[in-house]
């Protein structure tokens, strides 16, 4: 335990003792040194980065292909693979990237759902989700009804017959 806590005091005063050379005004520090650069370098110049980046957006501008427009790179001194050139065309904004569709925005209450069908069957047939409730509505209202409609008729027809026997007495 005592080699410990004098090693830690020891770490503790050479943290300090290095805080103080850093802040002393007596050390000065270049800060001149450029940054490092880090990655891949290009292995092309600004002015054949450009003809390469001209020749493929004039090839995509005229409508061809991607694999046209490597090959008009090509020409122009590139020595990479599609993907890159798709990418630093992308990149530098010379290319722009189609849009992509946004989808309609649905109502929550009535969604389509077709049936998954087997290959040969049928074409699908839309059925319309959201609106069962009220047919279930419809066909409970129809149920409790002629239930209700019943039990009144038998609640009649007993009071019927308690009052013809009430009448005979």
């Amino acid at each position: 335990m005592a080699k410990r806590a004098k090693k830690k005091a020891a770490t503790k005063a050479e943290k300090a003792i290095e805080l103080e050379a850093i802040t002393s005004p007596e050390t000065t520090i270049e800060t001149t040194a450029a940054p490092k650069k880090r990655g891949r370098q290009s292995p092309y110049d600004a002015e054949a980065k450009a003809a390469i980046l001209k020749a493929a957006a004039d090839a995509r501008a005229a409508g061809k292909s991607w694999a046209e427009a490597l090959d008009a790179a090509r020409a122009a001194g590139y020595k990479g693979s599609l993907q890159y050139l798709m990418k630093t065309a992308r990149e530098s904004g010379v290319v722009k990237m189609k849009t992509r569709r946004k989808r309609r925005n649905t109502s929550a209450a009535v969604s389509v759902k077709s049936a998954k069908r087997k290959p040969g069957r049928p074409a699908k047939v839309a059925t319309v989700v959201g609106t069962g409730l009220v047919d279930i509505e419809k066909i409970v209202a129809a149920m409790v009804g002629s239930r209700v409609a019943a039990a009144i008729g038998q609640a009649v027809a007993a009071l019927e017959t308690v009052t013809k026997e009430l009448k005979n007495l």
